[in-house]
C-alpha cells in the first residue's frame, strides 16, 4: 500500500479493499491536522518572505512570529498579534508599520530598547513596572594635593578616584579626562581647596573638551595670605560629543601654589579632596 508525503496517509491500490481500520485512521489524521490549524497560533521560526510558504489567518486568532525579520504578504486582518523577541525603537516602529490597518493590537513581548531621541503620539499605558535608566554621571575626587609645576606652562587637574559613575568614563592611566559616552548637556561642578607659601598669589582654573580650551570659562582665584586656605567653586554647561573628553586646566604664578587635600581619619571625619568635580548629563 502506498502513502501520502506530508501525513502518511494510506492511499489503497486499484483493486484493493482497505478495511474500516485503515479508512478510520486517515480521518482522524485529517481530522487532527484541521483542528490544529483553526485553533492554535501559527509559529514561523525564520523569516516570513514573497517565497515563504503562504498562511490563512481567521479573523478572530493569534498570529505568533518568532524571528528578527518580518515581511507582510497581502493584506492580512488579525484581532491580535504577538510578536516575541528583542527590539530597537526603529525595529519596533518597523513592525507598527507593517500591521497598520490589519485591525491587529499589536504587542511586543521581552525587552524593548530604546537609544537616543524617542517621540511618542498619543497615548502611553504601563502595566506593571516601569524602570527608566539614569543619565550619564560622576564623581571625580583627587586625595592627592596639586602643586603648581611650573609658572610658564599650564597643567591639567588630575583625579585619584571616582564615585558613583553611570555612564561616563575615567581611567587612572588618563586621571585628568573624563569620557561621555552620550552627547548631550553636561552640568559640570568644581571645587577646589586652594593655598599657597607666599601671600597674593593666584590660581586659575577652566574647562577644556578634547585639548581645547572652552572660552570664557576661566575662574581666578587670589591667595591674599601664605597658607590660608581658600576655596575655588564654579559650574559649567557643556555640549560634549559622545567620545569626546572633559578636562580642568590649571595655572598658578607661584609654584608654592597649590590645590591641597587634607587627611580626615582624625574622630572618623572624611578626606578633604584637593578637588571635587561632579558631571551630570542633563539633556
Amino acid at each position: 500500500m502506498d502513502y501520502t508525503t506530508h501525513y502518511n496517509l494510506s492511499k489503497p491500490t486499484t483493486g484493493s479493499h482497505p478495511g474500516a481500520d485503515v479508512l478510520n485512521t486517515n480521518w482522524d489524521t485529517i481530522d487532527t491536522q484541521i483542528y490544529s490549524a483553526s485553533s492554535t497560533a501559527i509559529t514561523i521560526a525564520s523569516p516570513l518572505s514573497s517565497s515563504a510558504e503562504g498562511y490563512t489567518v481567521k479573523t478572530g486568532t493569534n498570529l505568533e512570529i518568532v524571528g528578527d525579520t518580518i515581511a507582510v504578504i497581502g493584506s492580512p486582518s488579525f484581532t491580535a498579534l504577538t510578536i516575541s523577541g528583542t527590539f530597537t525603537a526603529e525595529q519596533k516602529a518597523n513592525i507598527n508599520s507593517l500591521f497598520a490597518g490589519a485591525g491587529a493590537a499589536v504587542e511586543t513581548s521581552d525587552t524593548l530598547y530604546v537609544s537616543g531621541n524617542t517621540t511618542l503620539n498619543g497615548n502611553l499605558t504601563v502595566i506593571g513596572d516601569i524602570q527608566l535608566q539614569s543619565k550619564n554621571h560622576g564623581n571625580f575626587f583627587s586625595t592627592a594635593s596639586q602643586t603648581i609645576v611650573s609658572t610658564t606652562a599650564t597643567q591639567s587637574v588630575t583625579y585619584t578616584t571616582t564615585a558613583d559613575l553611570t555612564g561616563l568614563i575615567w581611567t587612572p592611566a588618563s586621571s585628568s579626562k573624563i569620557y561621555s559616552t552620550l552627547t548631550g548637556d553636561y552640568l559640570i561642578n568644581v571645587s577646589a581647596i586652594c593655598d599657597t607659601d607666599t601671600p597674593a598669589k593666584h590660581i586659575h582654573i577652566w574647562a577644556a573638551v578634547d585639548g581645547t580650551n572652552i572660552p570664557n570659562s576661566n575662574t581666578i582665584i587670589m591667595l591674599p595670605n601664605a597658607s590660608t586656605e581658600a576655596i575655588l567653586a564654579v559650574s559649567f554647561i557643556l555640549d560634549i560629543n559622545s567620545g569626546s573628553y572633559f578636562e580642568l586646566k590649571m595655572y598658578g604664578d607661584d609654584t608654592g601654589n597649590r590645590l591641597v587635600a587634607t587627611s580626615g581619619s582624625l574622630y572618623g571625619i572624611p578626606w578633604c579632596p584637593s578637588i571635587i568635580t561632579t558631571m551630570h548629563k542633563i539633556d
